[in-house]
């Protein structure tokens, strides 16, 4: 995005493209994890999404809005579709935590392949040397 309003409309189209359903416990829970990779530089080091600005020169920020975990109990509507859809929401996030839980603990190997989210979130996690031969820092936030 060139302009705040620009970043602006991108978030408000990915909101309208969400997928939700009603539930016991909210009028519309969404069904679906958001996902925003934002890429910070100067104008003059302006990458694209082919070739993003080269680590060092610039910031990354992710940005994720997860889906809700839920119980079938807490549901609505109970047809296969949606019971399937609980569990692969709730799959994802059991493997978010596996992740978490193995980097704080500091083990050898980390399952980032378990899942789509966590392949997508792997870069979140770990530290990598950019371009220049620095090392780029990734520090991860999660909120309840």
């Amino acid at each position: 995005a060139s302009s705040p309003e620009e970043l602006i409309y991108f978030f408000q189209d990915s909101e309208r493209r969400r997928a939700s359903s009603d539930t016991l416990r909210n009028a519309a829970s969404s069904r679906t994890h958001a996902f925003y990779r934002f890429y910070l530089a100067s104008a003059s080091q302006r990458g694209t999404l082919d070739e993003p600005v080269v680590f060092g020169t610039g910031a990354c920020i992710e940005l994720v809005d997860l889906a809700g975990s839920e119980s079938n109990k807490d549901c609505l509507y109970h047809d296969k579709a949606l019971i399937d859809e609980r569990a692969k929401i709730n799959s994802s996030l059991t493997a978010l935590s596996n992740c978490i839980h193995k980097c704080c603990t500091g083990a050898a190997y980390v399952p980032f392949r378990a899942d789509k989210l966590t392949q997508l979130l792997r870069p979140c996690f770990t530290c990598h040397s950019d371009k220049s031969g620095g090392k780029s820092t990734r520090v991860p936030f999660l909120a309840c």
